[in-house]
Formats: structure tokens, sequence, C-alpha cells
């Protein structure tokens, strides 16, 4: 969507042409790609789509032109057909299948010109059951159901993950007609939709067997299925060896889909050398070289995972031969960008700057995620100073843009995703006053703070000393139509909790009771700690009581902060009273560090003491921590004896 695909309009008629609005974008730099930084989801479903040259190409080679021999449309049948392709055209596809449904009452027996524009309607609509029903509908009355009609019933179980059901159509088709890959890719992009990577699996080997050869549009389907494995570990060894066999077993090419699968799978285990080997493989690819410039095998190198399958020097598969088409630039922007977002995380700033050097010198302008994208690495490097670099180049490359045009065009600049980094590298580098100066700049460039974005300056306020401040900020999110969720009024409890506003704290978790979100023992915890600095011991005693009458279960650092609470306030009795009450497994060494630590602190070292034996009863040992601190207190000779 971000290219300018029509996603909803995928496929229109005219005449007897299916045209894929997206065919021109499946291709080279107008490929459809991450939607988030480092990994996110791209257009899943229509990964393997085919455009309508492949589908008339694939129809010619199975089966001829079928519809030679066919009767001319008769005068009541091209007027159903003008019927049908109107309502596409104009985009009401429910309205297509009205008509279909009508046909039986209105006594129009449908040629296979006219199921082909009803499973176009269900292909848009995304209805599989219509679909199968109109190609059993077709068979039933004596239509046999062309390429076409099986390859949109297909597309229309692919779009919703209804891979049972794409594997039976392709099975169907089997039956009746010669497939080459086309189907199978339609069929795993099914599987791929529904999380079904070992399915896709099968039907890639089952395809490998038949004696149909792959294209590079079914290795991007069967590579995005096992992508979205939840075993990262399979998901890594899967891609490699499909990558490996592509590549040297059919001579085909990575384009920026294959290569967007891979690179996703890499970064579920942060193996930011893989996709850094994948994209200097993609960068010797569109050159026509087989082995890596200089800068390329230095930036990549020791990427041993990668090495399986992108980084052997001088291997023939990244050449240019007669077995493989070369496609026009698979390596775009968006394909730099996942990369990036794999070495970010990785906190691999340096490698994320090599990407973007390769990227300028390959001509490619960043893209707004790309920008999004260096700022988070900065962020997750500490390098909070060269994020706010990166921001104010994005604003003033905006503001230089819209010099002069209409105030809606001033809306370019930095993404909310690019703020919210920002923000993020401020507040980790305690720069709080920073955070605040730029939450208070997007908002005057008109951006609506998203509830992340809020989070961040409402923390922020804590460490300003302004409780007003964030309150405020909660009203303003509610006048803004930003839905508060439980971090922002945690943070929100924090700031009055820290900030001697402890009724306030108190008042807020009970809006949270009544209104939602309902708190967490996150939430309750920074309730305590606030009453507990607030020496609010009986106050902190009747929340923890109460929590689990409220459905929140206290954690370990819940009771520990009263325990310790009672004891630095020199009650230890109640403090052991609170200790009995934990339950058997969360008591720790750390927890009887923690009370001989308060206990101590108050003046009660001899109390302190007596609570070795307490623990050797519970089979804990005290900690080397715990023994030099009770040493301080009372010296090597007391505790000999």
């Amino acid at each position: 969507e971000r290219e300018g695909v029509d996603l909803d309009s995928f496929v229109s008629v005219t005449d007897d042409t299916l045209v894929t609005k997206g065919e021109e974008a499946g291709q080279g730099e107008g490929q459809v790609g991450s939607d988030r930084a480092g990994g996110g989801r791209g257009v899943d479903a229509r990964d393997a789509h085919l455009t309508s040259r492949d589908a008339e190409a694939e129809e010619a080679e199975s089966s001829g032109d079928e519809d030679e021999d066919a009767p001319a449309a008769t005068p009541e049948l091209a007027t159903l057909h003008e019927e049908l392709s109107e309502c596409l055209a104009q985009r009401q596809p429910s309205k297509a299948l009205r008509v279909m449904k009508s046909l039986p009452r209105r006594g129009i027996v449908p040629d296979r010109r006219a199921f082909v524009l009803g499973l176009v309607a269900c292909d848009r609509l995304g209805a599989w059951e219509v679909a199968v029903e109109l190609l059993n509908d077709a068979e039933a009355i004596g239509v046999r159901p062309s390429v076409r009609m099986y390859m949109v019933a297909l597309s229309s179980c692919a779009s919703v993950g209804r891979w049972q059901e794409a594997i039976a159509i392709l099975t169907r088709m089997q039956a009746n007609r010669p497939v080459n890959a086309y189907p199978f890719s339609f069929a795993m992009t099914a599987c791929a939709k529904a999380g079904q990577p070992k399915a896709a699996i099968s039907l890639h080997t089952s395809m490998l067997k038949s004696g149909v050869r792959p294209t590079v549009r079914s290795y991007a389907a069967v590579l995005s299925a096992c992508e979205k494995s939840d075993d990262p570990a399979y998901a890594v060894d899967a891609v490699l060896d499909l990558a490996e066999e592509m590549r040297d077993e059919f001579g085909l090419p990575l384009d920026s889909w294959c290569a967007m699968s891979i690179i996703r799978a890499l970064g579920k285990r942060r193996d930011w050398k893989g996709a850094v080997d994948v994209v200097a493989a993609m960068r010797r690819q569109d050159r026509g070289q087989g082995a890596p410039a200089q800068d390329e095998a230095q930036g990549a190198e020791g990427g041993a995972e990668a090495a399986r399958g992108f980084d052997d020097e001088g291997d023939e598969g990244l050449a240019s031969g007669s077995r493989r088409r070369q496609s026009p630039r698979a390596l775009n922007a968006v394909v730099y960008t996942a990369a990036m977002g794999v070495c970010a995380n990785a906190g691999r700033l340096q490698q994320v700057d090599k990407l973007l050097g390769w990227m300028e010198a390959d001509g490619l302008r960043p893209t707004p995620v790309t920008l999004s994208t260096l700022v988070h690495a900065c962020a997750q490097a500490g390098e909070w100073r060269r994020a706010l670099e990166f921001i104010e180049d994005m604003e003033a490359e905006a503001d230089t843009a819209t010099l002069g045009s209409s105030p809606n065009a001033r809306k370019a600049g930095p993404t909310l995703h690019a703020y919210g980094g920002a923000l993020r590298a401020c507040a980790k580098a305690r720069a709080f006053k920073d955070v605040l100066k730029l939450f208070n700049k997007m908002k005057r460039r008109g951006l609506t703070p998203n509830a992340y974005c809020y989070h961040q300056a409402i923390l922020a306020c804590e460490h300003a000393g302004s409780v007003r401040q964030a309150l405020g900020m909660l009203d303003e999110m509610a006048a803004a139509g930003v839905q508060a969720n439980i971090f922002t009024y945690t943070a929100a409890v924090q700031v009055c909790s820290t900030r001697g506003a402890f009724g306030q704290a108190l008042r807020l978790v009970d809006d949270m009771c009544s209104r939602g979100p309902k708190p967490t023992v996150v939430t309750y915890n920074v309730l305590l700690r606030g009453a507990i600095a607030a020496d609010q011991l009986e106050t902190a005693a009747k929340v923890l009581e109460g929590m689990p009458k409220l459905g929140v279960d206290p954690d370990a650092y819940s009771y520990s902060m009263v325990v310790n609470g009672c004891a630095k306030a020199g009650d230890p009795e109640e403090a052991l009273r609170w200790l009995a009450k934990m339950p058997e497994k969360m008591v720790t060494e750390m927890t009887y560090h923690g009370l001989i630590a308060a206990l101590c602190e108050a003046g009660m070292a001899q109390r302190a003491l007596s609570l070795l034996d307490q623990m050797r009863g519970a089979g804990l040992t005290p900690s080397p921590k715990t023994m030099r601190l009770l040493l301080e207190e009372y010296g090597s000779g007391v505790l000999v004896e």
C-alpha cells in the first residue's frame, strides 16, 4: 500500500483479460514490502499472485486456447457478461455474486466466461466458500473449469488462508489438467497465510516429485510460509535450505519477496551477519557478478549460517546464466530496510551504517521506514543525539520539500514510528528534558502522538517533577481520541506515587478498576512502592491484601516490598508475619537478604542475625552478599560464635 498498489482492486476485468493492477508493482523496486522496520509483515496473502500475463501463458501452455472451440456467446450471455463486468468495474463484487445467484430464477445457464467473472468477485471478497460452490456448479452443468477458473478459486482460498481447501482445488485441477508451478504457488501462499509451513514444504516436495519446475514465485510462497514458523530454528534452517536449492539446483535468482522472507527468518535469531550476507549476495546478483566486491566481503564476513546459501565466492549460481532470468533489480529499499532492522535489533549500528552506505551507492533513496529504522538502531545503541539528528534532518527535508506547498502537503516528515524511536532513545539515555521537547515538537508539526509516545512522555514527567503535566497528558489523550493503555496509566500512577501525590495515584487505580484498563501486578507494585515511600504502611498492607480479591495475584516483589517496609519502620514482627504469608515458592535467598538489610538499616542487627537459622531451616543458604552485610554490622568474631 505504501508503494501505491491498490490491493482492494487487485484484479479488474476488461473484456476477456484479467488485469492485475499490482503487476508492475510485483517486480523490482515497486514491490510491496515490510510495513515495519526490520521484519514487519508485507502483503502476505499476495506474495505469489499471478499477473494477467502469467495466467494467460499458463492457460495456453496447459490446455491450448480452450475457448476457441466454444460456441459464441448468445445475446443473453453477452448481456450477462457486461452486467458482471460492470459490477466489478464499479467495485461491487457483492452485487456480482447476487447476479450469479439470480441466474436459475432468470433461466440463464452461465458459460465459462460468466463463471470466471463470478469467481473474480469471490476473490475480491475472500468468499472462498462461494468460489468452491461455483466450481461445483460449473461441473454440474457440464462446464469444464478452465485453468483461469481454478486459478481464481485458488486465489480466493489463498487470500484468507484456507489452505486445506486450496490443496483440494489443486488436487481437482491436477486430475483434470496438466499443471505447472503457478497453482502450487497459490496453494503454498494459502499455507503461508494460515501459518502452515510444513504443509507448504510438503506441497513444494510434491511439485518437484511430479516433475514440475519451480519458479521464483513458487519459492517466494514456500519461503514465506517457512519464515512464519513459530520455531525460529526451523524457520532459519528451512529458508536457507530452500534458498540453497533454489540457487544450486534450479539457477533461480532471489527476488525481493524471497529475500524478505529469508531476512525475516534470520531476524528471529538476530542473525545480523546472515542478513548482511543476503544483501551482499543480491548486490552481486543485480550486477551479474559471481564474486563479492571487496567492501561487501569485509562487511558480511563471518556469516556462517548465510554462507550456506549466499556467500560462496565465485559461485556460478549468482552469475548470469542461461537457466535464469534477470529481474529488473530485485534489491530494493524494502530489502535494505529489513536487513537494517535485523542489525538494529542486534545492536549493530555499525552494520546499519554500512548497509546505508551500500544503499546510497546503489542509487536507492531511503524511505521514511528506512529512516525510522535508523532512528531505532540509534536507540538500541544508545546514540540518542544521533537519533535526534536523524529526526532533525527528516524535518528539514520535509520543510524544504513543502515550502510554498498547500497546508496538506506539510504533513510530510518523520513518522510516528520515527518519533517514537527517538523518544525511546532519549528516555534510555535519561535525557528526559529532550523527551518532553521532542514530544511537544511532534505535536506542533501536526502529528497526534500514539499511546507509546504518550507513555514515554509521561515517564519523563516523573523526572521533571510535574504531576500536573502527567495527568494533563491523560486528559489530552482522551480529548484526541487516543486510547490510554495499561502502560500509560501505570506510568501516570508511578509519577503520582513518586512525586508526593499518593492520593491521586490511588484514585487513578480506582478509575482503572472501574473503567479499565484493569490494573496488573506491575501497576499495584508501583502503587505499593509509592505507599511505602510515603510511610503509609497500613495502606500498603491493605493494597496487598486486596489484590487477590481484585483478580491480581501478588508476586514476590509485592510481598518483599511490604516485608522490607515493615522492617525498615522498626516493626520486625509485622515483617515476619508478612514473610510467613508469602507462598513458599516465592521465598528465596534474596527475600531474606532484603529483610536482613532492612533490619540492619533499622538498627536491629541482632534480630537480622537470628534470621540465618531460619534461612537454613527453610533449606536456603545465605548468599556471600548477605554474609558480607552482617560482617559489616558485627565483625567476624560474632559470626564465628
